[in-house]
């Protein structure tokens, strides 16, 4: 285990026993039933931050911790962070943040985790159904509630079913690797008025995208573009993303975890106690076009390995497999599918994937 993700569960170890709240920090209570109470919150609060800090993500996958907390969640967009507390020790966290979506109300569901000894008592249904139950009471819209949940997450399925949630689509991830990403002349970040222009450029290319959500673009003046004879040819979204690998299965997840990172060179691209990568979303441009900005922006930041998810009806993910050359990451990596659910179907068709924001899924 990582020295920064045991020191981790020291401190919340050490905090949870001895912990003595003169403010809750949790907001309004919206359930209580014998020793079970659940609060919502627009602040996500110290406690549940540090909840958040010490949950592995992750099943058949890697297994992985998010880092810098903090900054993503005071970046997040009308948020409400549900608390579920037992004896009033705080045990189980979910958010759901609220968007306009195809000119309708939505809600992105994100941050779902219960301590794990409190695991598989039916904590995780009573947490998400109530949620669920007060966003519908505030929101009469009959807002669409979606969020992503790995395939073989049975769990986290079980749950999402027994509400009524249902599969409406099925995301792939794509790993960019270069260990000498090049730059190029006609590599730039997207100015203010450029952004404009690219935003405009993006609505009208995702405009038949289920789920189309653009509002991180721009996300920390981190739009880059490619330009060629003056013209804009090629853009990207890309937000720097540092997770701790804590697992991984199989015989290419012990070469990864214990192997490649004592390899020289071959370590630039993957360091499981330290994993920095691009998330990339509001793609635009041929595909040797974005291949040249992606290894023009890994070389900006210093990165290796940039990390897409797309739908798999989406052109892009066509173009990425068919061009191959993503780098020895997408070779070693297991396959695995992360389905879109959906508290109400949605109507799907072959002309129209499920737009997948970076921000969302890191």
């Amino acid at each position: 285990m990582p020295f920064t993700q045991l020191f981790n569960k020291l401190c919340f170890f050490i905090y949870y026993i001895t912990m003595k709240r003169t403010d809750l920090e949790t907001g309004n209570c919206i359930f209580s039933k014998n020793e079970c109470k659940i609060y919502v919150s627009n602040h996500i609060g110290n406690e549940s931050l540090l909840l958040q800090k010490n949950t592995t993500y992750g099943t058949s996958g890697p297994k992985y911790t998010h880092t810098n907390q903090l900054e993503r969640t005071e970046n997040l967009s009308n948020p409400y962070f549900f608390k579920l507390y037992f004896n009033d020790k705080l045990i189980g966290l979910y958010c759901l943040c609220k968007r306009i979506v195809q000119n309708e109300n939505a809600y992105y569901g994100r941050y779902f985790t219960i301590l794990q000894e409190f695991q598989s008592h039916g904590y995780g249904l009573i947490l998400k159904d109530e949620a669920v139950k007060y966003i519908e009471s505030i929101d009469n819209s009959k807002p669409n509630i979606y969020s992503y949940i790995e395939e073989n997450n049975q769990k986290s399925l079980l749950v999402s079913q027994k509400l009524g949630f249902v599969v409406s689509g099925q995301l792939e991830t794509i790993l960019f690797t270069r260990f000498y990403p090049k730059l190029t002349a006609y590599f730039s970040k997207a100015s203010e008025i450029e952004l404009k222009a690219i935003k405009t450029i993006l609505k009208e290319k995702y405009y038949k995208y289920h789920f189309n959500n653009l509002e991180k673009i721009g996300y920390l003046d981190n739009y880059f573009i490619l330009k060629k004879n003056g013209n804009i040819v090629a853009g990207i979204q890309a937000n720097p993303v540092t997770w701790i690998i804590n697992g991984m299965e199989g015989i290419t997840g012990f070469f990864l975890l214990n192997i490649l990172p004592k390899i020289p060179i071959l370590n630039k691209v993957f360091n499981p106690s330290k994993f920095d990568f691009l998330a990339i979303e509001g793609i635009f441009g041929s595909i040797e076009d974005v291949y040249e900005l992606l290894e023009a922006t890994l070389n900006h930041f210093s990165i290796h390995s940039a990390m897409l998810q797309l739908d798999v009806d989406d052109p892009y993910l066509i173009s990425f497999k068919n061009k191959g050359k993503l780098g020895l990451l997408n070779f070693l990596k297991k396959p695995t599918k992360t389905l879109l659910i959906t508290k109400y179907p949605i109507n799907q068709s072959p002309n129209k994937p499920n737009y997948v924001s970076s921000f969302d899924y890191t």
